[in-house]
């Protein structure tokens, strides 16, 4: 897959230790989660994952939507954003 951003040896030596469960977990704030079913770019099972760790987390999988929301799915990714903003003011 080519990649539109040119990332650094040091972007990946940064990374290669990088616990980002570990650090997910130490966040305490509401969390909302949304994972298209079909995305080829991130796996489903991160999210799955992060739902697990995530206390007080929303979670949605939106049906055969993609790495980025469009038509419809953008549509209902809105609605659950508006919905999760609006518990929290």
């Amino acid at each position: 897959m080519t990649s539109w951003i040119a990332l650094g040896r040091k972007y990946w030596e940064d990374l290669w230790a990088y616990d980002a469960y570990a650090a997910a977990s130490e966040y305490t704030e509401p969390v909302l989660l949304l994972q298209g079913d079909a995305d080829a770019v991130v796996n489903i099972s991160y999210a799955k994952k992060l739902a697990d760790i995530y206390k007080g987390e929303e979670y949605y999988v939106i049906p055969g939507a993609g790495h980025g929301f469009h038509g419809p799915d953008y549509a209902l990714s809105i609605s659950y954003i508006i919905s999760f903003l609006d518990k929290q003011v």
